[in-house]
């Protein structure tokens, strides 16, 4: 391995910008790492609000040869502000109101592991591994070692996730939901079953899936020509669908759904978002599959979900079979940043 495609943490991050990032290309995930509570954050590579999808440009072209001529003459200030008036939208020198909205979360994931009143966390370590294309998180907690290893399989287009505390069983819960928005409506489920199997056979354990619905929605008619940007989009805005499917060896689980609500020691209740939950008791190890659809393409969010199969094969035949795809691609383009500081970040480690 080389001695820049590795960076690695003594701690977890404190910020979403601080986490190790994973992806397909279609879906994405941030990484926090905190043994306490993990935290994922979920992306899909078309989520946005779908108000503002008009992509029909004004008659520009004609600016474009102009542009290219200061570009040549080095009157680069003079360019970018005929270019900005010409194709820029919101935030450019132009003024006017952006085509395209801001990417929106897909929802977070949060794992819990062996939770208890007194946590001891010693030996951690975050790792985003460039070269075989993973993130993984490893401690000690109460006397047992964890390891999560999280992948995007471009095999599959899934993301996969893999918890295990080398062969002893430990207590999990998993949490999926979604920031809270006025703009956006999110309609969670869960279940579980007593099955699960590998290689289509059936073995000792438990499976489960969470999932929500999601709805962005402006209470009013939007205008034809910024609302038909993609098949699919409404003047409701954007529909999407969050999924979680989760295997675990040996254990047994309950799903739930809880409503949000919370009340303060007055006894004044709050809504927050509604949370869709499995807590998984004695597994010796947990795989989680996740997949976000939305309509900006299908039809429906489950068409999208529906045109990607679970592999039914062990995590190891599953990083193996990914790691062989990634590898074949990675080193295909290198970056050399020169600095003359030793150390970018206080808390960023090269190897």
């Amino acid at each position: 391995m080389g001695k820049n495609d590795r960076l690695w943490y003594t701690s977890p991050a404190t910020e979403w910008k601080e986490g190790l990032p994973i992806g397909t290309g279609r879906l994405a995930a941030m990484i926090l790492g905190d043994p306490h509570r993990e935290r994922v954050a979920l992306n899909h590579e078309w989520l946005n609000t779908g108000f503002g999808r008009n992509r029909e440009n004004e008659n520009s072209a004609k600016y474009l040869k102009k542009v290219r001529e200061l570009l040549k003459a080095g009157k680069n200030e003079e360019a970018a502000a005929l270019a900005s008036e010409a194709w820029g939208g919101n935030g450019g020198m132009s003024g006017r109101p952006t085509r395209e909205d801001s990417f929106q979360p897909a929802g977070d994931l949060y794992i819990t592991v062996d939770k208890s009143e007194k946590e001891e966390i010693t030996d951690y370590k975050r790792t985003l591994d460039l070269e075989n294309g993973h993130v993984r998180v490893e401690f000690d907690k109460n006397g047992k070692h964890f390891v999560s290893t999280y992948i995007g399989d471009s095999v599959d287009d899934l993301l996969v996730i893999d918890i295990s505390a080398w062969g002893e069983a430990f207590d999990a819960e998993l949490v999926l939901t979604r920031i809270a928005d006025p703009r956006c409506f999110i309609s969670p489920s869960a279940w579980n079953d007593d099955a699960v199997f590998t290689e289509n056979v059936k073995e000792e354990g438990c499976s489960a899936k969470l999932y929500f619905n999601g709805n962005f929605y402006n209470g009013q008619f939007a205008d034809k020509k910024t609302s038909n940007g993609l098949k699919g989009m409404s003047a409701n805005g954007l529909k999407f669908l969050t999924v979680c499917d989760v295997r675990s060896i040996g254990g047994e689980a309950i799903a739930y759904l809880t409503d949000g609500k919370s009340s303060n020691k007055n006894g004044e209740e709050s809504q927050g978002q509604p949370e869709a939950h499995v807590k998984i008791k004695d597994t010796r190890e947990l795989i989680l599959f996740i997949n976000i659809g939305t309509n900006a393409k299908y039809e429906d969010a489950w068409d999208e979900i529906n045109a990607y199969d679970i592999p039914s094969a062990d995590f190891n035949s599953i990083y193996q079979r990914n790691h062989a795809y990634y590898t074949k691609h990675y080193g295909s383009l290198s970056l050399e940043v020169h600095t003359k500081y030793d150390d970018l970040h206080p808390n960023l480690n090269s190897m």
